[in-house]
């Protein structure tokens, strides 16, 4: 996963996880994704310990488990999160994120994994 991610601490709520990741792809105003990934993650992670998340954008992604949609979309976006416990190593935060834009037929997929 490298050394890039960002050290959550103890998860205070899946909300503010979620809201910090979705601030830094540019979609935490976007309607109904906040709540539906807040739900989501609030079930996975354990309130009672500390995570460290590590984004894994398209290319990653992509290389991993290649996807196919028809018709093509204009954009496609593919954000996953993994979450590890942390282990009080220093994490550099990422430098850049992707910006998301829905222009035309965009495709947008979440997901995540924890360790």
């Amino acid at each position: 996963m490298g050394e890039i991610g960002k050290n959550l601490g103890k998860t205070p709520t899946p909300l503010k996880i979620v809201g910090q990741a979705l601030e830094a792809y540019g979609q935490a105003c976007t309607s109904g994704i906040l709540q539906q990934q807040m739900q989501f993650w609030s079930n996975k992670l354990d309130r009672s310990k500390d995570y460290t998340v590590y984004p894994q954008e398209t290319l990653r992604i992509d290389a991993a488990m290649p996807v196919t949609i028809r018709p093509t979309p204009e954009k496609l976006y593919r954000i996953w999160f993994y979450f590890a416990e942390a282990k009080g190593d220093y994490v550099k935060s990422p430098s850049t994120t992707e910006k998301i834009e829905r222009k035309g037929f965009t495709v947008v997929e979440w997901g995540g994994m924890v360790q």
